[in-house]
């Protein structure tokens, strides 16, 4: 990053009454600290990918910031863009993470898949997102039992949110779970706020919600809105667990890959 202020929001974002049988509201507690116990994944390799020479005679750059999950081998095999300065250059922060090598995350020594958001540096002088242009939330588990860290069915009962609000929500806004089958509940309301960037960060309880595996959608919405989404996967077992990490995911940036060199 090359403002102080992008930076902080980015660290803050790789950031619900209505369905499920719930008829009463969650309830929001302080945020708990990150993941004890989970060890991130670490770049060890960066994946080169050069701009075409039009781009780089025309010195494109842009800060990307994506959704990776990192498979328990190191490799990057699903990413989803979230929001980019220069749009055109997405599709080469993707390969770049496709091509980049992580050590894997671990929990007690184990290797665990990660899903995590990752910002990556294309071009030589690459920009960030405007702070009031751009929507992000991550979500990850607070609790502190084995299981629920590596969020296996029927351990998870909180969750915490971090959400980055760039658009401007007057009237409030919602964090929403979308259950694999469908069924939707409110799990955080935002009040309205004339702040923008508004930053949210609340641990919630979750109940029941998440007792059956699957995935697991998150919407931050704003009225008809989908302003982000992101996913929590609850798994069956250990082999199929995929951790949302707690922090941004180290990313390849223009010193390492060389895009636009």
């Amino acid at each position: 990053m090359r403002r102080a202020a992008a930076a902080r929001t980015f660290a803050a974002s790789v950031a619900i009454a209505v369905g499920l049988g719930c008829s009463s509201a969650p309830t929001a507690t302080p945020a708990a600290a990150p993941c004890a116990g989970l060890v991130p994944p670490q770049l060890v390799a960066s994946g080169t990918v050069p701009l075409p020479p039009t781009y780089v005679s025309a010195r494109l750059a842009s800060d990307v910031l994506e959704e990776i999950v990192v498979e328990t081998d190191g490799s990057v095999k699903q990413t989803r863009l979230i929001t980019a300065a220069v749009p055109l250059l997405a599709p080469f922060a993707q390969v770049s993470l496709e091509k980049s090598r992580y050590t894997a995350a671990t929990i007690d020594g184990h290797p665990v898949a990660v899903r995590g958001s990752a910002t990556v540096s294309v071009g030589i002088r690459p920009l960030p997102p405007k702070e009031r242009e751009y929507d992000t939330l991550r979500a990850f588990v607070s609790g502190n039992s084995r299981e629920s860290l590596w969020q296996l069915a029927g351990s998870v009962d909180r969750l915490t949110f971090v959400a980055h609000v760039g658009s401007e929500i007057a009237s409030g806004a919602a964090i929403v779970a979308v259950a694999p089958g469908g069924g939707e509940r409110t799990l955080l309301t935002i009040p309205g706020s004339p702040t923008r960037p508004l930053e949210v960060r609340e641990t919630v309880k979750t109940g029941r919600l998440f007792e059956s595996a699957g995935d697991y959608r998150l919407d931050l919405r704003a009225g008809s809105r989908t302003l982000a989404t992101t996913t929590v996967t609850i798994a069956a077992g250990f082999e199929s667990a995929i951790v949302n990490a707690c922090e941004p995911i180290p990313a390849p940036g223009p010193n390492k890959t060389g895009p636009g060199k």
